[in-house]
Order: structure tokens, then sequence, then C-alpha cells
């Protein structure tokens, strides 16, 4: 009995996931642009490496962004974040590449968010924004509800 009632005291402790909680949860990254193509006539794909030089000197992720220009100086761009724990796909427009925001269209669990419990991407929603914070580099946001 003596066991259960500390288990049960631990388990309080342990921090929900935001989610549980009722809280958007926040991811903040920087990307350097590593490529580019142009496809023709107005659409251009890109391939970014994703960091976090706070915690680790090598990239975390990567992530395939796939403009189309619109009329009126306008790109549709969707995109695939691939990080440790899973996929974020999003889909939004920009005009210009200074600072613009994208809706989160869903996600994945990586093998790897399975093998360490972690909650992973799956049935994610929010939005990503981007700041451009040098040549070829920006800062994303990910606000996941």
């Amino acid at each position: 009995m003596r066991y259960l009632i500390l288990t049960a005291a631990l388990l309080l402790l342990l921090p929900l996931p935001a989610s549980a909680q009722g809280e958007a949860s926040k991811i903040a990254i920087t990307s350097t642009l590593d490529g580019s193509r142009s496809h023709g006539s107005g659409i251009h794909v890109f391939y970014y490496l994703l960091w976090n030089k706070a915690r680790t000197p090598t990239p975390l992720g990567h992530a395939y962004t796939t403009c189309i220009r619109a009329p009126i100086a306008t790109w549709v761009c969707s995109s695939i974040y691939t990080l440790p724990y899973g996929r974020i796909t999003a889909l939004g427009e920009a005009h210009g590449f200074r600072r613009h925001s994208a809706i989160i269209t869903g996600g994945t669990r990586s093998r790897r968010a399975v093998r360490e419990l972690q909650p992973g991407y799956a049935g994610a929603e929010g939005t990503i924004t981007t700041f451009r914070i040098g040549p070829g580099t920006y800062r994303l946001v990910f606000l996941l509800e």
C-alpha cells in the first residue's frame, strides 16, 4: 500500500504534456538555407537544416518547402519539417520572406518518439511563424495547440 501511495504521489509531480494542460506548447529553432531549386516559372523548392545550437552542435532535423508564385507578389508555400520526434506539415502564404506565418496541417510520430514514450506530433495543430534573422537564416516558432 505504501508503494501505491508513493507511485501516485510521484505521478502527480510529473509534468503533463502541454495539450493535456490546455496550453499551447512552443518550439523555437533556427533554420539555415542549405539549397534551393527553381522548377520552371514560379515554382521554387527550398531545403533547410534545422538547428538548436543550445542543445546540439549538429542539425536536429531538416525541412522542405515548396512555393508557387501567385498573382500580386504572393507565394503559396507548403512545408514538411522533420524533427527528432516526428514530422510537422504546414501550409501558408508569404508576401516576401522577412516574416510570415503558416497553419500547421498535421504531423506524425517517429519511432524514436514511440521508443522514448514521447507524444510526437501526430494530429498536430497550430501555427508556425518565420522570422528572417540574416541571409538564408530564419527563426521558426512553432505554437502547437
